[in-house]
């Protein structure tokens, strides 16, 4: 590609070009829909001297990454279907965002900076209780990262009677609820299940009332925030 090494901003979609003709002045790689696998996600990303965000999109090859750079800030992954785990040597990075993922892939962190935030939005419904113990496993392992959750609402009657209750339950920083009138009334979830797999510092419940389905995207959330207080049942 000419005039490459002035590029700041490269949408990676057809084909994966040589390395070099990258630019080492890029800041921003934007992956949207690639074969690309986990060895030449890494290498591509060993080979960008400038790189400050990093986008993942619906790359359905990736299943087990490395990620690795001196200089990333943001790093976003959307709806890559078969990523189980990601390891992240960043000592910048300051924020990583994870949506439309079918599992919470296992996240660890070899260099993080210390203000890092973890975000997390779900948009659809566990429908299995093994999914729910799953990403519970999942936030008690980030337990020591700043997390953001975002989730429509958890299916009464998941909760597993037995398996992992005798873990903590895993603290994160701010859930949002969000619940829209053309919800099925059975799904809506109830106290016990939504603390059951997190307790949040900060909750917040967003909920709109559209006048048909058709327009329901139209519709702005209306906000509410709930102060809560964990209280502690020691003697």
């Amino acid at each position: 590609m000419v005039g490459a090494p002035k590029m700041l901003t490269f949408r990676y979609l057809d084909k994966l070009e040589p390395y070099n003709s990258i630019g080492k002045r890029l800041r921003m790689l934007n992956l949207v829909k690639k074969a690309i696998d986990d060895t030449v996600l890494f290498q591509l990303i060993q080979k960008l001297d400038s790189v400050k965000e990093l986008i993942l999109h619906s790359c359905r090859y990736l299943s087990n990454i490395k990620i690795s750079s001196s200089t990333l800030e943001v790093c976003s992954i959307v709806y890559c279907g078969l990523l189980v785990e990601a390891t992240f040597n960043v000592p910048k990075l300051l924020s990583l965002a994870l949506s439309e993922q079918y599992r919470l892939p296992r996240l660890s962190f070899e260099s993080v900076s210390s203000q890092c935030r973890i975000s997390i939005n779900y948009d659809y419904i566990w429908h299995n209780g093994e999914q729910l113990i799953h990403f519970r496993r999942s936030l008690i392992e980030l337990n020591d990262q700043v997390v953001d959750l975002t989730l429509p609402r958890i299916c009464q009657g998941l909760r597993p009677a037995t398996g992992i209750d005798h873990l903590p339950t895993p603290e994160i920083e701010n859930l949002i609820l969000r619940y829209s009138a053309y919800t099925p009334t059975d799904t809506y979830s109830s106290c016990d299940d939504i603390f059951w797999v997190c307790w949040p510092k900060n909750l917040t419940v967003e909920y709109k009332v559209p006048t048909s389905k058709i327009v329901e995207e139209q519709v702005p959330w209306e906000t509410y925030q709930i102060y809560l207080e964990r209280v502690s049942h020691e003697c």
